[in-house]
């Protein structure tokens, strides 16, 4: 698996907080948990690969960072294209519309392609281009009343999250039957994962 990320715009929900905390922030949390409690810590360098969240979550990754806005770095992620199996993607459907990276786009670098699109709303309908994480899915699905207790507001329940862990393990499971079904047929497929 390759975990394909820019520099042009730091992911703090997997990388941590800041690109570049000082290291008085750094010093301050050695003793107890920190985001960038890592001995050798290099201001300068920054959290690339240093942040406790990032280290647990793309554990057994490669990992490689590319400009897709500019020319060079859509043919370099083209050409990752072209050798893969699966694609899946995580954003509003604008952002891949605007890189010009669109299933249609791929399918025609590698045309048995399997490619998941985990957007918050789905790739259509009035919602398509609002961005969103498990915590607005759970509001906006009502899941937060249904785990809430009857003498409260919805507000006072605990942010746990549930769909974020779902939707991982249903993109999983949907990935494996596009595998499937391109073992039996020799056809790529675009799923659409709200």
């Amino acid at each position: 698996m390759t975990r394909v990320e820019s520099r042009q715009h730091w992911q703090e929900y997997t990388r941590g907080i800041m690109a570049h905390p000082p290291l008085s922030l750094v010093a301050q949390q050695r003793g107890g948990f920190s985001a960038y409690a890592l001995e050798g810590y290099d201001a300068a360098y920054g959290s690339w690969n240093r942040c406790g969240l990032f280290c647990g979550h793309a554990r057994n990754k490669v990992s490689m960072t590319v400009d897709l806005t500019k020319p060079k770095g859509k043919e370099i992620f083209k050409r990752l294209i072209k050798v893969s199996d699966i694609f899946l993607e995580s954003n509003s459907p604008i952002v891949m519309e605007k890189l010009g990276l669109t299933y249609d786009v791929l399918k025609e670098v590698k045309p048995d392609l399997i490619m998941l699109s985990l957007s918050g709303f789905g790739q259509s309908g009035p919602c398509k281009y609002y961005r969103a994480a498990g915590v607005h899915q759970e509001g906006f699905t009502g899941h937060t009343y249904l785990r809430g207790y009857p003498d409260l507001d919805a507000v006072y329940t605990v942010i746990v999250n549930h769909t974020d862990e779902a939707a991982g393990a249903t993109a999983t499971f949907a990935l494996v039957m596009g595998l499937y079904h391109r073992n039996r047929t020799g056809k790529g497929q675009f799923i659409d994962m709200a």
